[in-house]
């Protein structure tokens, strides 16, 4: 393990999913405030099934909406965020979104930039998808 890697990508927690009471497929222990996972694949499926169930659940369809669950302005500055991932994603930030792969792959795959500086291949994505749909 590489101690100068960002704690999201030594996590296989690229969206820095903080502990909780809620536990996930192939979820490890760890002694920091973030999940950690056996694989990249088992924490991006993790950030789906939460990202599905802010939009399902809660009604949060938008980027704006999202993200400020997220990542709260009391921790984040929440804006930039926003912003992020609006561009990233190509979709506009009060714009509901489209529940569709597409879609929240772009949301998650830019929000794992901003919260850990990494670019998630296409494979690790579309598999998380997969596993997320399983669940």
């Amino acid at each position: 393990m590489n101690e100068k890697e960002p704690i999201g990508i030594r996590n296989n927690n690229p969206l820095n999913i903080r502990k909780s009471s809620q536990k996930f497929i192939n979820e490890q222990k760890t002694d920091n405030a973030f999940k950690k996972f056996s694989s990249m694949v088992y924490g991006v499926r993790a950030a789906i099934r939460i990202i599905h169930t802010y939009y399902f659940n809660y009604r949060y369809n938008t980027i704006e909406k999202i993200i400020s669950r997220w990542a709260p302005p009391m921790e984040n500055s929440t804006k930039d965020y926003i912003n992020t991932v609006s561009k990233r994603a190509h979709i506009l930030p009060n714009v509901i979104v489209i529940y569709t792969k597409d879609n929240i792959l772009a949301i998650v795959k830019a929000m794992a930039y901003v919260e850990s500086h990494v670019e998630l291949s296409k494979e690790i994505l579309n598999e998380a998808w997969k596993l997320a749909q399983d669940a």
